[in-house]
């Protein structure tokens, strides 16, 4: 369920001001992003900001890095049109951990929707990854990354025009907003100049609890518009109950 917490807890956590509790975020949707958009990589995330500018290493690697930047194709965002708001969130982690792999601030509103809380944190991120010509590391784990459960938690409702039947978005069928609650073990991804060489290591927070509000865009397809971290008295498994 979501609060009315602001989104801080998913402030920038690529960020050269000191540490804080409220430091933390998502990469996805991460965790989010986590999403946090989150694991590992993306989303599915918790990233955490850091004490100064990241130090490079003088070491130069192989040109054969697995690390390196590479030319991978974006993952589909077909699934994001999708009915079923957790096969839309899934198609939005995925690309949503793509972009940290292969930033461009020009793809954040194709997960995030522009003038959200969450595209104004997103875009934060990737412009960082920009400036430092640093890309986050490829997730091993796949799609799902270390999300442990996800569920809907607000069902979207759909649309009725005054006929009576429901409005349509480009073609597809209208609803209103909906909520997706994930369980993940975020992790901060470690991030890589072009070809590979280490810029700045990562950490890893633990398991987390969030809440991601998705809207639909005015072609039909959802977006990320918030996330929230949860704080439920059990933990962060108690929300599976």
């Amino acid at each position: 369920m979501m609060t009315d917490e602001t989104p801080s807890d998913m402030e920038v956590f690529y960020s050269d001001e000191p540490r804080g509790p409220r430091s933390r975020r998502l990469r996805i949707l991460a965790a989010v992003t986590l999403v946090a958009l989150v694991a590992g990589a993306g989303l599915g995330f918790i990233f955490t900001g850091h004490n100064s500018t990241p130090t490079v290493r003088r070491t130069v690697p192989a040109v054969s890095s697995p690390y390196a930047l590479n030319n991978d194709p974006a993952p589909s965002l077909a699934g994001a049109y999708s009915d079923n708001l957790i096969t839309a969130f899934r198609a939005l982690y995925a690309y949503h951990n793509w972009l940290y792999e292969h930033p461009n601030a020009a793809l954040v509103a194709k997960y995030a929707l522009p003038g959200s809380p969450n595209y104004k944190i997103e875009l934060g991120n990737i412009d960082y990854l920009l400036a430092h010509s640093a890309h986050a590391a490829d997730d091993p784990r796949g799609l799902d990354g270390d999300i442990t459960f996800i569920k809907v938690a607000a069902e979207p409702k759909p649309v009725v025009g005054v006929d009576g039947t429901q409005a349509m978005r480009n073609g597809h069928p209208a609803y209103s907003s909906g909520v997706v609650t994930i369980v993940a073990t975020y992790v901060e991804d470690d991030l890589f100049g072009p070809n590979g060489s280490f810029i700045q290591s990562g950490q890893h927070p633990g398991t987390a609890a969030v809440d991601y509000s998705l809207v639909q865009g005015n072609d039909g397809q959802w977006l990320i518009y918030g996330a929230t971290v949860l704080n439920p008295p059990g933990g962060p498994q108690s929300v599976e109950q």
